[in-house]
């Protein structure tokens, strides 16, 4: 698990009057609105006494802790403490992190680090979200395996003709062709490709059939540790573009987004039959994914046979180990022999200005 990543926290329509307790890296934190409407993300734990802020209530644009009543703003800063003179001055230390949130695409983005915001990764952005004549839906699962497990899964797109079998490639090509992978790009921040398919038809059981040209072609990659798309152009003219947010919950489980967008099917009265379509794909690849050993994705490629196909696999794993270099991999094993006796936070960007703070950071390689 990273910090300085953007990360999926909510959708919007779960972050309502009541505060909102999401796990994410390992740590618990707290999603409010304010009396404006904007969503704030801070750490849970209340730096008097630790209880959880998402167990007590808002009061006004402040959310108040359940335990000794102390209210804290959206940048995190105790603005009231119920014992103290109203003359006295609140202690500077009496405050928690608190993370840039951004609203978009029908979900909260939290960016989980700090990071300055001039040199934050970026954030995988739904381009076609409320265009003319495209429709989108928001879905959401909590897997039981590590999300870089999903990510590769994604990477590695020869795994459709065996897992989705009924998806794009016609019987008498499946399991029995080259897959080369087209302009492929390294970045700092991803890895993408174009593949292409030998047809474009798809099983009507599962989704309907769209008309179109004889050859598909798809674009894949990743943005980021945990983000990561699919866009199909079916046709000329039809497009299907999915979107995957991956936030780890820990890690071992992980909580996916996924946005679908197209310019095809029009309208709500189609969006049950994609919903359907998406959840029978997801499923077929956690039927897979649940039963890889090692459950993490392993230090080095000596443990795996990787393969030419593999390369977009092989890519992304480069770029984790760029990022472990930056130093912003959490320390999984540190933290689970600490049994939980200590409690933790990610590090915010206010910690760059200040490091008198009650939680210490999360332990990083």
């Amino acid at each position: 698990m990273f910090i300085n990543f953007w990360y999926c926290a909510a959708t919007t329509e779960n972050v309502g009057e009541q505060p909102l307790q999401v796990r994410m890296l390992g740590q618990d934190f707290v999603l409010f609105r304010d009396s404006a409407g904007s969503v704030h993300c801070l750490n849970d734990v209340c730096a008097h006494r630790g209880a959880s802020l998402s167990h007590g209530k808002l009061q006004g644009n402040l959310i108040q802790c359940p335990y000794p009543g102390w209210r804290y703003d959206g940048s995190g800063a105790c603005q009231h403490i119920p014992t103290l003179p109203e003359s006295s001055r609140i202690p500077a230390r009496a405050r928690v992190d608190s993370y840039p949130t951004i609203e978009k695409h029908g979900m909260v983005f939290a960016f989980l680090g700090d990071l300055p915001e001039d040199q934050r990764p970026p954030r995988l952005e739904v381009n076609e979200w409320g265009d003319d004549g495209w429709s989108s839906i928001v879905q959401q699962w909590e897997l039981g395996y590590p999300y870089m497990r999903a990510v590769e899964n994604a990477m590695d797109v020869f795994h459709n003709d065996f897992v989705h079998p009924e998806f794009m490639v016609p019987d008498a090509a499946q399991g029995n062709r080259e897959v080369p992978l087209f302009d492929f790009t390294e970045t700092e921040w991803n890895t993408t490709f174009m593949t292409r398919l030998p047809n474009n038809e798809l099983d009507d059981s599962v989704i309907p059939s769209v008309e179109g040209d004889s050859i598909a072609q798809v674009n894949t990659g990743h943005i980021g540790v945990s983000s990561y798309f699919s866009f199909v152009q079916i046709s000329a003219e039809q497009r299907l573009c999915l979107y995957f947010y991956a936030t780890p919950i820990d890690r071992l489980h992980t909580r996916l987004f996924l946005v679908t967008t197209r310019n095809f099917m029009p309208g709500e009265k189609h969006d049950q039959e994609m919903i359907q379509g998406n959840e029978h794909v997801v499923m077929q690849d956690v039927a897979v994914i649940g039963g890889i050993r090692p459950y993490t994705t392993p230090a080095n490629n000596v443990t795996e046979l990787l393969i030419a196909e593999d390369r977009g696999v092989a890519a992304y794993r480069e770029r984790v180990k760029e990022w472990t270099a930056k130093g912003w991999r959490i320390d999984s094993a540190a933290l689970a022999a600490d049994e939980g006796l200590s409690v933790y936070a990610v590090p915010s960007p206010a910690r760059k200005e200040s490091s008198n703070w009650v939680i210490n950071p999360v332990p990083l390689i």
